[in-house]
């Protein structure tokens, strides 16, 4: 894993998949969007003192879409 969580090579791997999955512009931008908010999420769930509040940490983030992988 990577202490970034991947963030420093999600742009280069959405580039390189964005066709393949028929994603225009806008469309890898929100997948984007929603990659840096779940590792966001992930990153304050660490820091919370016990599993309800690293849950409610989580919970803030959008969810992924359905049928996305």
């Amino acid at each position: 894993e990577m202490a970034d969580g991947g963030l420093e090579a999600a742009q280069t791997v959405a580039d390189l998949i964005a066709a393949e999955l028929g994603w225009d512009e806008r469309e890898r931008n929100r997948e984007l969007d929603t990659y840096r908010s779940r590792v966001e999420a992930e990153r304050a769930a660490h820091l919370e003192a016990s599993e309800d509040a690293a849950g409610a940490a989580r919970a803030r983030a959008p969810e992924i879409r359905a049928g996305a992988a």
